[in-house]
């Protein structure tokens, strides 16, 4: 990303598009769009509520399912916490840090206890999928680092494994099992510390959540981590 040299498209039509398909789904605010695995046999498209459409959101939606669109492509069998994850990620990447995304954030920041990899459809598991992203991506090295998971046909966990194995030369040692990845994640996103590891990079972790992606705050809740 940013050097306009990413994963290319798929183009299984041979059209050199992707439809962008705006109709009625269930009107603002809700679903916003979606794309549709089981047609990308035969074409490339993505759906968009004609409702959100004229929405600022909007634009967040649309990266949002390009990245699932692309995903599918090069990986089509991954885990829902790391493809919900990356779509968030690619929004954040074209659009910055939105409402859309801060709210995604926050409502996992302020309930940690859901987990980051248990898939259940709330607004708290893009967060977790989002922020989770964000600190791999960026400890990890960077585009290539993005590149590479995106790519990599192991699910869930492992594919980050995969990248700790074999990391970046730019990359920060955060672990090379996923257990001591995932509690050098949990510390930096409560802490948000300058220590290599142990804070993000690319964002600004605030300690009251209000107007920006906060900390992690204490929820008391699955405070064992055979419980995350």
């Amino acid at each position: 990303y940013f050097d306009g040299r990413g994963i290319a498209a798929p183009d299984v039509d041979n059209n050199c598009q992707i439809e962008v398909v705006i109709y009625a789904i269930d009107g603002a605010y809700n679903i916003g769009g979606y794309f549709s695995p089981g047609m990308s046999a035969s074409r490339e498209a993505i759906f968009i509520d004609i409702d959100d459409a004229p929405l600022s959101w909007s634009k967040v939606i649309l990266a949002h399912e390009l990245q699932h669109l692309m995903h599918n492509a090069l990986d089509p069998y991954e885990n829902l916490w790391i493809d919900e994850g990356a779509a968030d990620m690619a929004s954040y990447l074209t659009f910055g840090l939105t409402n859309t995304l801060t709210g995604h954030a926050n409502s996992w920041t302020e309930s940690s206890n859901l987990s980051v990899r248990w898939w259940n459809q709330r607004i708290g598991d893009y967060g977790a999928g989002f922020l989770m992203m964000l600190y791999v991506v960026d400890a990890m090295g960077g585009p290539t680092a993005f590149q590479r998971l995106i790519a990599d046909t192991a699910k869930g966990a492992q594919g980050i494994v995969n990248l700790a194995l074999n990391p970046e030369p730019s990359a920060t040692p955060i672990g090379t099992t996923f257990s001591d990845i995932f509690a050098n994640f949990s510390a930096a996103a409560t802490l948000d510390s300058n220590q290599l590891g142990l804070g993000f990079s690319n964002i600004d972790l605030a300690f009251g959540c209000s107007t920006t992606v906060c900390r992690v705050q204490y929820s008391g809740f699955n405070d064992t981590w055979s419980q995350m």
